[in-house]
């Protein structure tokens, strides 16, 4: 995401607390913020939407992808970050990346501050057209920039 590879319209968020300087686009790892313009240094949800629980930032890859962690960071204009998170990923349905033997979603540790990055890698790899990461706990507010890790191979073949 951050080498722009991934383009904006195949971001995607459940909610912004304004499209234009705080939307999904804004999210890339080490985006900064442009005064300027009055751009966000990160993706920031809209707080009335957060409540519910079902807050989420998407990706959406070209073809099947190789996904085998996340790095996360807070917004880089303001002490807001997320603390705690899961991740879902699309196959033929949205699944979450769980934990071995219970399968339940595995909610992963974001971030303490609004500028070091923190990795989370998933214990097996996932292969998946779209990602999601969906904010659990946050510090002020809802916000963060990351980058998916993995790779992208145009002639995988999924099992099942």
């Amino acid at each position: 995401m951050e080498n722009g590879q991934i383009l904006d319209h195949h971001l995607s968020s459940s909610s912004s607390w304004n499209s234009q300087t705080h939307g999904p686009q804004r999210a890339r790892l080490n985006q900064r913020a442009d005064p300027e313009l009055g751009l966000a240094g990160g993706w920031r949800a809209d707080t009335g939407s957060s409540a519910t629980g079902e807050t989420w930032i998407q990706v959406d890859f070209a073809q099947w992808t190789n996904l085998t962690g996340v790095i996360t960071q807070g917004r880089e204009d303001k002490s807001e970050w997320v603390t705690q998170f899961k991740v879902s990923y699309f196959q033929n349905d949205w699944l979450f990346v769980s934990t071995p033997g219970d399968g339940q979603p595995q909610e992963f540790f974001g971030n303490y501050d609004t500028y070091h990055p923190v990795t989370n890698l998933f214990l097996h790899q996932v292969v998946a057209k779209s990602v999601r990461v969906h904010p659990i706990t946050w510090y002020r507010r809802p916000s963060m920039r990351f980058e998916l890790l993995g790779c992208t191979d145009g002639d995988l073949i999924l099992n099942g």
